[in-house]
């Protein structure tokens, strides 16, 4: 438990130090922030559209694949627990599955704070799973920010605030 703690507030502060130091950019294009924690395997794993969600199990609440969070939180939505329970027992009992947690966020902020907000959802996710037991190698963090998101037009996408979990 207490290592656990330590990888919690060391991603904590890591990701504090990515809003911080990071810049407002006007490219879309730029690559996605992948957790530092060392905790959690660091890949990056591309995805394509309509398909993104075909690997992996599919059946009752294994199918729940995007977590939707109110935008100014970035705790795990208790809706999502039984969820998330699910998704850890499939990820122990299969080894070599690899869960991808992609973390958005809304535009609007600052490209560094979008990606600060989405990395931190994403690692509310990780830490639930690991906490649970999921062998922190099936488990993979990337942040997209808001670069997927519709242009800002003074409202807030909802369905932006999300974690979309992808099996590769």
């Amino acid at each position: 438990m207490g290592r656990l703690i330590k990888v919690v507030c060391i991603a904590g502060v890591l990701s504090l130090s990515l809003v911080a130091c990071a810049k407002k950019t006007g490219s879309t294009n730029e690559a996605p922030v992948i957790s530092a924690s060392s905790e959690i395997t660091q890949q990056n794993t591309k995805t394509s559209g309509a398909g993104k969600f075909a690997l992996g199990p599919h059946k009752g609440l294994l199918g729940v694949r995007q977590y939707y969070f109110p935008c100014a939180s970035t705790l795990m939505p208790e809706r999502y627990q039984a969820a998330a329970k699910a998704q850890a027992k499939y990820l122990k009992r299969h080894s070599n599955a690899k869960l991808v947690l992609q973390g958005y966020a809304a535009s609007g902020g600052s490209h560094g704070y979008n990606v600060g907000v989405a990395q931190q959802r994403a690692e509310s996710i990780a830490d639930f799973l690991l906490a649970t037991g999921v062998n922190a190698s099936s488990v993979i963090v990337v942040s997209y920010g808001a670069e997927k998101s519709t242009v800002y037009s003074g409202k807030v996408n909802t369905k932006a605030c999300r974690v979309d979990l992808v099996y590769t």
